[in-house]
């Protein structure tokens, strides 16, 4: 605590969703929020961060060290769990408040030489081809065996490390002390924990005032938006083939490919494949301001998401609000948690065709979507300093 203020201790990643959250925490009143970037790369620029101006970036372990010990520290908060976060486990004190707002590639890639916390094959079969291009060597054999047969893996992973008599399991006390976590599926959370015994983190969700959007019923075809970013898992390549494949009529109609972020060979390899006769094609290479943003997705009636894991869901919760028709992949955890929540959602294997790509959401879909998404929302969920003194009282 700082003076009269409890202290919020932020690790952070250079990452689009940072500046949407940073004017929440500063408007708080009764809590002192710092910003500790996770990497000691400090002479990298940021590509995505706008608002640097209160992040401190340090060029040694030490003293990254003891910002993260501070005993002035009452709550860490980690803005995904990365490899460069692990080191902090050695400086947390005993009294500080561990939270985890996962963002979903923490889980489920293999971001931490280990197989993913959450094993899914998130890669669909072109997916796969052109990211086994992109390896080279060994990296060929352990990240195939990584995806394909995770448990093979981790038992060699096991085997090779206890020859070499290494161990590393910095990880795993991270993992055991988070108090409290975040995940964007309420279920993911559920699944950790079943997978990760040593996991004993408390559920907690922070929410925002809201005001309900105007309730939007395309009456005609409007365009289509192909995924969210350039990220890999996304299977764009995937669904660009189940577009060729059905032979769909896209006559006359926009394209809006979002490439502004993510894998820069994928967004080529994107530009290139994604050609379809007779459409507007718009490869978003640059980040739009939000209201144009959300001027792109008012025209858009349908939209199709490849990701198997978890992501996206800020754009597609979007789709909800504003009576867009979303497709996955049957295999998807999002098409099956939405599917199980009631939403009127569609696969792109047995639901995409000429009709149904031309054809808006009904009226009745639109509504039960929106309704949907609006029952998330606690319209008494009170300021972030009311939430944060609630959080620390139930800890």
């Amino acid at each position: 605590m700082n003076g009269q203020k409890k202290v919020i201790l932020h690790l952070i990643i250079d990452n689009i969703l940072f500046d949407r959250l940073f004017f929440r925490f500063e408007q708080m009143e009764r809590y002192e929020n710092r910003y500790l970037y996770g990497s000691l790369n400090c002479d990298k620029d940021f590509k995505y961060i706008k608002h640097t101006e209160k992040i401190i970036r340090v060029d040694s372990l030490d003293e990254w060290g003891k910002m993260v010990g501070d005993p002035q520290v009452d709550i860490i908060y980690m803005h995904g769990l990365w490899s460069d976060y692990l080191s902090a486990i050695n400086y947390i004190h005993q009294n500080v408040v561990l939270m985890w707002f996962c963002y979903g590639m923490e889980i489920y890639e293999n971001c931490f030489g280990w197989p993913p916390l959450l094993p899914l094959k998130i890669y669909k079969p072109n997916t796969y081809r052109f990211i086994r291009s992109t390896w080279s060597g060994r990296s060929i054999l352990t990240n195939s065996l990584c995806y394909l047969y995770p448990n093979l893996y981790s038992s060699l992973k096991n085997c090779y490390n206890s020859i070499l008599g290494r161990k590393d399991d910095k990880l795993i006390r991270m993992l055991s002390r988070i108090d409290l976590a975040f995940t964007p599926l309420e279920t993911e959370l559920c699944e950790l924990k079943k997978k990760h015994s040593i996991i004993k983190a408390k559920s907690f969700k922070l929410g925002v005032s809201f005001v309900k959007e105007p309730l939007v019923i395309h009456e005609n075809t409007g365009s289509i938006l192909l995924e969210h970013s350039a990220n890999i898992s996304n299977n764009h390549l995937d669904i660009i083939a189940a577009i060729k494949q059905k032979k769909l009529d896209l006559q006359n109609r926009n394209i809006y490919i979002p490439l502004s972020y993510g894998n820069e060979k994928l967004a080529e390899s994107v530009k290139e494949k994604a050609t379809f006769e007779g459409t507007q094609i718009h490869c978003l290479m640059d980040p739009l301001p939000i209201n144009e943003y959300q001027e792109m997705m008012s025209n858009c009636s349908h939209a199709l998401f490849g990701m198997i894991r978890q992501s996206g869901l800020g754009n597609i919760f979007l789709c909800f609000k504003k009576g867009i028709k979303v497709f996955f992949f049957k295999d998807s955890i999002m098409y099956q948690q939405f599917k199980a929540d009631g939403y009127d959602v569609f696969s792109i294997e047995d639901d995409l065709n000429d009709k149904s790509i031309r054809e808006p959401l009904s009226s009745d879909q639109v509504l039960n979507n929106y309704n949907r998404y609006y029952s998330r929302f606690d319209a008494s969920i009170g300021s972030y300093d009311e939430q944060f003194d609630k959080i620390l009282k139930e800890t």
